[in-house]
């Protein structure tokens, strides 16, 4: 097995926990079977970046990563801003993290059906994005988003392209 940072894992773990709050914060009928589908492939996601690390260090990693997903929040939170925004500006940091080659998404892998099914052409995220006036601010604030994490140690060396 490969040797990862703690910093790396808790990079890895991110999308998952950002998306999470999409979902738990933004989705309308929460206790729907489609929330409780998205977020069982999250959390099938979480588990499969975390197979393998003893589960005191595996918690303490959980806790990183939340304050990081809190400092990423705390704007939109503020602007009480809507959960879609939040969910497009995740879009576009993720964006950017993969043509850095820092963020890659597998094929028919449980974060790939839930990214799939939160972004899809019915949902509210993508109608976000078809405005252009919110989808120029949501791409504004995914790159402020990606600075704040940077400023905390996270995506060193991402460049906002």
């Amino acid at each position: 097995m490969t040797y990862r940072s703690d910093r790396k894992i808790v990079q890895e773990l991110l999308p998952v926990r950002l998306f999470a709050i999409v979902i738990a914060e933004g989705i309308d009928q929460p206790e729907g079977d489609d929330a409780r589908q998205l977020l069982a492939w999250l959390r099938e996601a979480q588990d499969e970046i975390l197979r393998g690390i003893e589960p005191i260090k595996a918690d303490a990693l959980l806790r990183r990563t939340r304050r990081a997903v809190e400092v990423a929040k705390k704007p939109f939170v503020e602007a009480k801003a809507a959960v879609a925004k939040f969910g497009l500006c995740i879009f576009y940091l993720l964006d950017c993290l993969r043509r850095n080659g820092v963020f890659g998404i597998v094929d028919d892998s449980s974060l790939d059906k839930a990214i799939t099914a939160i972004l899809a052409p019915e949902g509210t995220v993508t109608e976000f994005a078809n405005i252009p006036k919110v989808d120029s601010s949501a791409q504004k604030q995914a790159r402020h988003m990606l600075e704040a994490m940077q400023a905390d140690g996270y995506f060193r060396g991402v460049v906002w392209a």
